[in-house]
């Protein structure tokens, strides 16, 4: 039964269920719209609910849209007892026999999460018809000959037998139970029941799991506990949950729709604000997420090919006797593609750089400065003096689009020369209200937030440009290491490993010529340089800055154009240290001569 089960679970999105819809479809349009109410009172997610709705299409094996008791007994592989029915009586409100997917959904919540007290409550409240909250010795007698569904008590299979149960029950021996003895019984003796809980344990498996349930009745006990009392029977309790979490659901649908009709009937102007703020919260998220963005895709792209390049180095490294000579070949071909990869990538993520760099100018950094400008005497003066010039402008527009008598005046509000404010449209700022010249401060302040942009911008390619430029010279640098190192990429000598001689030769692809002593080999064509020799005999090209290390001549070698005579250790040499000092200079020039311009702009709003 158990395998049959799993395979109409596993088709069951497949299957057609009611109406031509499919299982999902009839949830999604029917099951869903029409319970979710009572689902989500009982604090079943959307997710949950199609659960149950899984199993209890699973049980409803003719798609009637109803599950019988035959239908709900077979799915939980359980044996229909007469307590059994009981339960399934309860859950059936209508007392049509058979259970509609609300009685269902519902019934499971509540019985699935019963905890220990709850359960035996339920068992005695099915005899206690009166509410009296005692039961005799003969209702005790058949309640354990149902939960046990048997005919008589001497056919409960011990231990304990049923006598010892019932005497069990009624500790004291005095003919009946209160219903805080039975609860206080069953905390130790859970045996008693034990049909009642493998009922609660089947179900619970089938649907949702063991698990769920479990964190499912601590909710229940924190939320509904003032529901579950000894006054309320079982459904009494579901019932009152229900109607309540109603009423609370619709209390608070109404303040929500009142608060929506409260916002609505707010003023335009704060409306405006509103909407200002949110659009100002916008972009800032927008410039956060590219302020934030410190590495690019391009950037680690070039630390990857940064890693290949290493890694084509060590393996260059490596000691190859003349039986590997190819593969040396094959790892000089590698080393230099690795190299040119490098290189390209290099490109692409200083263009990336500067673009981000150039982005972060344009939005938070910008908003930044102007800010912090804002802050200062200067800067309010300067906000009030492009304000009334916009103003002025504005004012202008609109005077001569109506003719007449406004046109003839509309020049006043514009200075002659165009770039101070005139006396009128200063006086005019002063009597119209502030909402007539908040389009006037908006694009003032925008006027400023450009300038800062245009600046940071300008300072951003400047440091760019030096960047790239450094990074250019040094791979330019590090192929002449190469070179230097492993030869170039067309070099026809090989440096090998002698196991007899215990040391390294270098030896002629061509001429099969061999050098005990490592050469200086000319970077242009490749041929020995003697040590005494200032150039390449061969080419008459000078060595290059690599190969000078080898040089042990008398003469002084020749400057080489744009040297870097840098150490090893990457200090920066006097000319590198003045040559950024310069650069320095030149960034401060231009930044003078922009708060140049700005104490020009000040002067006329002053």
């Amino acid at each position: 039964m158990g395998a049959a089960v799993s395979v109409i679970d596993s088709l069951m999105p497949k299957r057609k269920y009611r109406g031509g819809l499919t299982v999902n479809e009839f949830f999604d349009e029917d099951i869903w719209p029409q319970n979710r109410e009572v689902l989500e009172i009982l604090n079943l997610s959307r997710v949950q609910s199609k659960t149950i709705f899984d199993a209890f299409v699973a049980v409803d094996v003719d798609c009637s849209g109803e599950m019988t008791i035959k239908e709900f007994h077979t799915y939980l592989g359980a044996p229909q007892t007469k307590f059994s029915e009981r339960i399934f009586g309860v859950l059936d409100l209508d007392g049509s026999g058979a259970l509609d997917f609300n009685e269902f959904a519902v019934g499971v919540w509540n019985y699935c999460t019963y905890d220990i007290r709850l359960i035996t409550k339920l068992a005695f409240d099915i005899f206690d018809v009166d509410r009296c909250g005692r039961l005799e010795t003969c209702e005790c007698d058949a309640l354990l000959r149902m939960v046990y569904d048997v005919e008589k008590l001497e056919d409960i299979e011990g231990p304990p037998s049923g006598e010892a149960l019932l005497e069990e029950i009624d500790v004291n021996g005095d003919g009946d139970v209160t219903i805080d003895e039975f609860l206080d019984l069953m905390e130790s003796h859970m045996y008693i029941l034990a049909p009642a809980f493998d009922l609660q344990r089947a179900l619970r498996q089938r649907i949702l799991g063991v698990k769920f349930w479990e964190a499912e009745v601590r909710v229940r006990q924190a939320l509904f506990a003032g529901y579950d009392t000894a006054n309320n029977d079982s459904w009494e309790a579901i019932q009152r949950i229900l109607i309540e979490g109603k009423e609370l659901r619709e209390e608070l649908e109404e303040e929500e729709q009142n608060r929506r009709e409260l916002a609505m009937s707010e003023e335009e102007l704060k409306a405006s604000q509103r909407r200002r703020l949110l659009e100002d919260e916008r972009k800032n998220r927008n410039a956060s997420k590219i302020l934030k963005q410190e590495e690019t895709p391009e950037d680690m792209a070039e630390s990857e090919a940064a890693n290949e390049l290493t890694a084509a180095m060590e393996a260059m490294e490596m000691a190859f006797i003349f039986e590997e000579i190819q593969f040396r070949v094959e790892a000089r071909e590698k080393l230099y593609r690795a190299f040119d990869k490098a290189n390209e990538c290099a490109v692409l993520a200083r263009e990336a750089r500067r673009n981000l760099e150039l982005s972060r100018a344009a939005l938070g950094d910008a908003e930044v400065l102007t800010k912090k400008f804002l802050e200062t005497e200067q800067g309010k003066q300067r906000l009030k003096y492009e304000t009334q010039l916009q103003f002025g402008k504005e004012m202008t527009r609109s005077w001569t689009s109506k003719g007449g008598l406004q046109a003839t005046l509309a020049p006043m509000f514009t200075a002659v020369d165009g770039k101070s404010v005139s006396v009128v449209a200063a006086l005019g700022m002063t009597v119209v209200p502030k909402s007539s010249i908040s389009s006037s401060k908006e694009v003032a302040y925008h006027t400023l937030l450009d300038e800062s942009r245009d600046k940071l911008r300008s300072k951003a390619t400047r440091s760019l440009a030096r960047s790239a430029k450094k990074s250019e010279k040094e791979y330019a640098s590090a192929y002449e290491d190469l070179v230097g190192v492993f030869g170039g990429p067309s070099t026809r000598w090989e440096k090998l490993w002698d196991q007899e001689a215990n040391a390294n030769y270098w030896y002629h692809r061509d001429f099969a010529t061999t050098l005990w002593e490592e050469p200086a080999l000319c970077h242009s064509c490749d041929t020995p340089i003697d040590n005494f020799d200032v150039k390449c005999f061969n080419c008459q090209t000078d060595r290059s800055k690599f190969n000078r290390r080898y040089y042990n001549g008398p003469s002084i070698l020749p400057e080489l154009p744009d040297e870097e005579l840098s150490d090893d250790s990457g200090s920066e040499s006097e000319d590198d240290v003045d040559q950024r000092a310069e650069e320095e200079d030149d960034d401060q020039e231009e930044d003078d001569e922009d708060d140049e311009e700005d104490d020009e702009d000040d002067e006329d709003a002053n």
